[in-house]
């Protein structure tokens, strides 16, 4: 039987399983919740993000300024040059 997974399957898949392997001590997370509405993407910050991963390094690249708050550091990178870096509370009225 084969199986024709598309790209958000499998980047779920991936998700998931780092998060309950927690095997590694820095996770880099490529805008994992721009696919998903705003209930899934509020879970996945809530409960894998900032839930299974919280103890564990992670580097999440997104442009959801709400999921910035509470970030220890934040860098604005405009055509691949760091513009800007800070707390995600210091940074965030700059773009608002």
């Amino acid at each position: 039987q084969v199986f024709n997974f598309n790209t958000f399957i499998l980047f779920n898949l991936s998700l998931a399983r780092a998060c309950y392997a927690l095997d590694k001590e820095i996770y880099l997370l490529d805008d994992p919740i721009s696919a998903v509405d705003s209930h899934v993407a509020k879970n996945i910050f809530n409960n894998c993000i900032n839930g299974l991963l919280a103890n564990k390094t992670r580097i999440l690249c997104t442009h959801h300024f709400k999921y910035l708050a509470s970030a220890d550091l934040v860098l604005v990178v405009d055509n691949g040059q760091i513009v800007q870096y800070g707390r995600g509370g210091d940074i965030i009225p700059n773009y608002m």
